[in-house]
């Protein structure tokens, strides 16, 4: 049985080590991204789009 692996093959289906060093490295970008993540402005904003573009 062939399992994908970020960029190969697998035929032991042992996916701990990539997904790990793949969740490090997702981590390490959005901390060093510059735009500052607001969850309240994010939802917010989404509901007022949702109002007036998609309900209304």
């Amino acid at each position: 049985m062939l399992i994908w692996k970020s960029w190969h093959y697998s035929e032991k289906g042992e996916l701990g080590p990539v997904v790990s060093k793949r969740i490090d490295e997702i981590t390490a970008e959005l901390q060093t991204s510059s735009k500052p993540f607001d969850p309240v402005h994010r939802i917010k904003c989404g509901f007022n789009y949702f109002k007036t573009e998609i309900y209304e």
